[in-house]
């Protein structure tokens, strides 16, 4: 019984596949994190518990809300509104939901702030 070690330098290595991976990962909620950070400027954190709200809970927040509004925003949405390239129900009904965004992100600061405020600066 013969025992052949392949060496070919050629093979997928599924390590280093996921390390890659991994690491692109890291690359990203870095890149990421320092637009959130400065989009809450000049609040940032000062405690291991703020930065991992804003990891584990500002990143994919913050992401739902880009995607949410490329969707409200989008063509596709604007030809199903109106036919029109100019017309006053394209206009009214993003600025409707971004009001009420606004309004529900209004009512979540005023809740969350004593909660949230200890671990800002």
């Amino acid at each position: 019984m013969q025992i052949v070690m392949s060496t070919d330098i050629n093979s997928r290595n599924p390590f280093r596949s996921a390390f890659r991976i991994i690491i692109g990962l890291m690359f990203l909620v870095a890149f990421y994190t320092m637009f959130l950070l400065l989009d809450i400027f000049p609040h940032k954190p000062n405690s291991l518990a703020g930065w991992l709200i804003v990891i584990i809970v500002g990143l994919p927040s913050w992401l739902i809300i880009e995607w949410l509004g490329g969707l409200v925003f989008s063509k596709k949405l604007g030809d199903r509104i109106s036919d029109k390239p100019f017309s006053s129900a394209r206009i009214i009904y993003p600025l409707v939901v971004f009001l009420v965004f606004l309004g529900i992100m209004f009512l979540l600061w005023k809740i969350l702030d004593p909660f949230l405020r200890p671990y800002f600066s």
